[in-house]
């Protein structure tokens, strides 16, 4: 669980490494901790926001339209119309970039998720006879030593 001054340390710290950034008042830390969606604030742990503000370090092309904090949080959460959706939860990819986190891992948006998650359609099923199935499975059996 992630805690306001763990939070705050951590923004404040990514703030100051950033070129043309202005640093943020306490009350400007303190708003955006406010800010930050409950979910998130349970959900997130320090190494966590640590990870994001690294990838924001390495984003090419960081989204600075975006207060500071949302920015951190679209490395977290899948996005969805450009912004993280935190209601969705952590991205289902996120303990596979976490693995590598000297590397910047591209966004990617929760339509893209679930094109490459869940097929469009279906494969066909073949059509057997009894005889073919049986056939079949007694293939099957002998390649993987099961006993029909």
């Amino acid at each position: 669980m992630l805690t306001a001054p763990d939070f705050i340390h951590l923004l404040a710290g990514l703030i100051e490494s950033l070129p043309h950034h202005k640093a943020l008042s306490e009350l400007g830390l303190s708003f955006a901790w406010s800010s930050l969606p409950d979910l998130a604030k349970r959900q997130l742990t320090p190494q966590l926001i640590a990870y994001a503000a690294k990838q924001r370090l390495l984003d090419p092309e960081p989204r600075e339209k975006l207060a500071i904090h949302v920015q951190l949080l679209v490395y977290l959460y899948p996005l969805h119309n450009g912004m993280p959706a935190v209601e969705q939860g952590l991205r289902p990819d996120l303990d596979e970039r976490l693995r590598q986190p000297d590397r910047f891992h591209p966004l990617v948006t929760i339509e893209a998720h679930r094109r490459v998650l869940v097929p469009c359609e279906p494969e066909p099923v073949p059509v057997m006879s009894t005889s073919e199935l049986f056939r079949h499975l007694s293939q099957l059996a002998s390649q993987t030593g099961v006993k029909l």
